[in-house]
């Protein structure tokens, strides 16, 4: 008798430890890669002129708009990375923006999360509006999802 509860002993000890194991791989790697996230854009229009900046278009009146978003970034990296503006414009023209994190056409609050307003200048000419599409980027060039708001052209907007 003794025989068999020694191998039942030993049994049992194995199937202790190879639970243990798989348990050990269900658990993600400390240096995994966690998501990048925006919600909730927003647009408003403080009711003032701006003078845009871009080449092509360097110096000709604009209206300013901003546009802004919560966020979320595990990996707290956002510093060194950007935020890419898209004007898709009703008219079918349509313009990218890059924002540089820290710039002075952006401000930010948090680290990990918080909200990130940037200050562009749309120059509608013959549109009645447009689609701002934004994405955010960290140091490392990972996306975020994009999110869109459809925009009026302001009475009396360049």
């Amino acid at each position: 008798m003794t025989k068999p509860l020694s191998v039942w002993v030993l049994v049992s000890l194995a199937v202790q430890l190879a639970s243990s194991a798989c348990s050990d791989h269900n658990t993600a790697p400390s240096g995994s890669t966690t998501t990048l996230t925006i919600s909730g854009l927003s647009s408003a229009f403080p009711g003032s002129g701006c003078t845009r900046e871009f080449p092509g278009t360097r110096g000709a009146a604009g209206t300013t708009l901003f546009l802004t978003f919560s966020y979320t970034a595990p990996e707290g990296n956002l510093t060194g990375g950007h935020v890419q503006l898209l004007h898709s414009y009703s008219t079918g023209d349509s313009e990218t923006h890059t924002f540089a994190i820290p710039s002075d056409f952006l401000t930010m609050t948090g680290t990990m999360s918080g909200t990130i307003r940037v200050g562009a200048c749309p120059r509608y000419n013959d549109a009645t509006g447009s689609t701002e599409t934004v994405s955010l980027f960290d140091s490392g060039g990972h996306s975020s999802n994009a999110q869109s708001v459809a925009v009026t052209r302001p009475v009396g907007a360049p």
